[in-house]
């Protein structure tokens, strides 16, 4: 049987390659992390917090259902905008709202592609910061890109911040 010490270490290292998975690979990694280990020393309570902390991190939460805290109005702008600039096959998009602090909303555009097929997957996730009281926007992209093929992948991630500006 495996001390609490080495159970641990496992769960660490599950949990550290578990968050790097690139978009549609997540239940793929899962599935060789749990033929590399010992049966049983994944368990489901533990990948279940694991795919959550993944998917919040990642965007990809928010595919799965929209906060309710956007008006009718700008819930109608952000259907139409997705439908617009997402519409490609096999692109998933979506798009929360989050209230902040005050007088600030948080918006979360995420889309990604996944094509085994090819051998390419990627997902893109854009948060920006709406202040009403201040008139601004603030914000950043996080692209994800995977290429695959044969037991090689390439991977990038890369992060672009926006500075605050004015508007109308």
């Amino acid at each position: 049987m495996p001390s609490a010490a080495r159970t641990r270490s496992l769960e660490d290292d599950a949990k550290s390659i578990l968050l790097s998975s690139p978009p549609g690979q997540f239940e793929k990694i899962l599935g060789e992390l749990r033929t590399l280990w010992r049966p049983g020393s994944i368990g489901d309570d533990f990948v279940a917090s694991v795919r959550g902390e993944w998917e919040a991190c990642t965007g990809r939460s928010t595919l799965l259902g929209r906060s309710a805290n956007s008006t009718p109005a700008l819930g109608r702008a952000m259907d139409e905008f997705i439908a617009s600039q997402y519409s490609s096959p096999s692109v998933c998009a979506s798009w929360g709202i989050t209230r902040g602090g005050g007088d600030e909303e948080k918006i979360i555009i995420y889309a990604e592609k996944i094509d085994a097929k090819n051998s390419i997957a990627g997902s893109w996730k854009a948060n920006y910061t709406i202040s009403a009281d201040g008139g601004t926007v603030s914000g950043n992209t996080v692209v994800c890109t995977l290429a695959f093929e044969s037991g090689a992948n390439v991977q990038l991630h890369s992060t672009l911040s926006f500075d605050q500006v004015e508007v109308g």
